[in-house]
């Protein structure tokens, strides 16, 4: 069965350092982000789930993880919730977002 259990976080640690310690808090908070999203049961629990994610709310607050944020994106590449994403090179996001659509159109 499916125990959450959040690895250790090193509140010391900037995601401006070039450090193993912003690597190590990057994947941790992505993460956490991809199991609270797989294992949410269903509908309403993923919309709720995925609120607390743009919203920076519970697990995911400034006080629980400094300057590390993950963010919630549509199909187009827009963050969800009426947030707004850092500036990002859009040749980037267009990229990735190519890369994980298959030729039906569905997402790996």
């Amino acid at each position: 069965a499916y125990t959450k259990a959040w690895p250790e976080w090193n509140s010391a640690c900037s995601s401006a350092y070039a450090e193993p310690c912003s690597e190590w808090n990057t994947q941790a908070l992505v993460g956490m982000a991809a199991a609270e999203l797989l294992s949410a049961p269903d509908e309403t629990t993923l919309e709720t789930r995925m609120r607390m994610i743009v919203d920076r709310t519970g697990e995911f607050s400034e006080a629980s993880r400094g300057d590390f944020q993950a963010y919630v994106l549509t199909e187009e590449g827009n963050c969800a919730g009426g947030t707004s994403c850092p500036e990002w090179p859009s040749f980037w996001l267009s990229q990735i977002l190519t890369i994980l659509k298959v030729a039906d159109g569905d997402w790996l």
